[in-house]
């Protein structure tokens, strides 16, 4: 229990937290074999995991026992981990997954995304109107490849979480104009600006809003830190609210094998 408290508390606070050991090394052989098999060689060659009865029944329909078996496999890693009531305790409401996926990143030196925000609407006025910051959700990455700096982490600037919704909000009350914020500087330049600041302390206090400016400094002076990086072995995870900004490092060591969960 004091363990499921301090990942809670940990996700509210900054937005993400390492859930260490999530799977066995054994497991770990088992599930990069899947990807391999898959040919799920890029980020936009992801492997659709049937979760939910829906999707196996479709599996079942086409005779695919693979994906059913493996079905089996995730959902008991995720009720072994007590990530789903993690989930619901860190939002304060029942959470259920709405997707289960995995990929790889082959070795090379570009980023894998830089620093942003998943829910920033991509720009579209439309939306900000009627999209709530409560429905984002929360992501479970599962590494079967060592990460690291340089090497396929994921940085998290924590805090931002609180940032995004509290901005979002304004928009969704139309307390301040609708800006794009999917980048971290483009968010930054709103926040930076005194009316923007006033109107987010009715969501915030003040010191949340100083130490984003202070954290994402970096991104005006050398556009990278390593200073958030989640350095993690291979069969654990990082559970992580994708309100907040964050980017995945480039796999210039090693490809990069990893299965994501997503709650809302």
């Amino acid at each position: 229990m004091t363990k499921v408290l301090s990942v809670i508390h940990n996700m509210q606070l900054n937005g993400s937290v390492i859930v260490n050991n999530f799977i066995s090394a054994e497991q770990i052989n088992s599930l990069k074999d899947c990807l391999q098999k898959k040919k799920a060689f890029s980020n936009k060659e992801k492997w659709i995991v049937p979760y939910n009865f829906s999707e196996i029944f479709i599996k079942a329909l086409k005779l695919d026992i693979f994906s059913i078996k493996k079905s089996y496999v995730f959902r008991t890693l995720n009720k072994n981990n007590d990530i789903n009531n993690i989930c619901d305790l860190t939002l304060k409401k029942k959470t259920k997954i709405h997707r289960v996926d995995g990929y790889v990143s082959k070795k090379n030196n570009d980023m894998i995304i830089p620093w942003h925000c998943d829910t920033s609407y991509k720009g579209a006025n439309k939306v900000v109107n009627h999209v709530h910051p409560d429905k984002s959700s929360l992501k479970l990455i599962l590494y079967l490849t060592d990460v690291e700096s340089n090497n396929g982490c994921l940085g998290f600037v924590p805090g931002s979480h609180q940032i995004v919704y509290a901005l979002k909000m304004c928009f969704l009350n139309k307390e301040i104009e609708y800006e794009p914020f999917w980048s971290l500087k483009d968010a930054r330049n709103i926040v930076k600006k005194e009316y923007v600041q006033k109107k987010l302390t009715k969501y915030l206090q003040r010191f949340q809003i100083e130490k984003f400016l202070d954290f994402t400094k970096f991104i005006e002076e050398t556009g990278d830190t390593y200073s958030f990086d989640n350095n993690i072995k291979a069969g654990s995870a990082l559970l992580f609210n994708e309100l907040g900004f964050h980017r995945a490092a480039s796999p210039m060591v090693n490809d990069r094998y990893v299965f994501r969960y997503f709650f809302n």
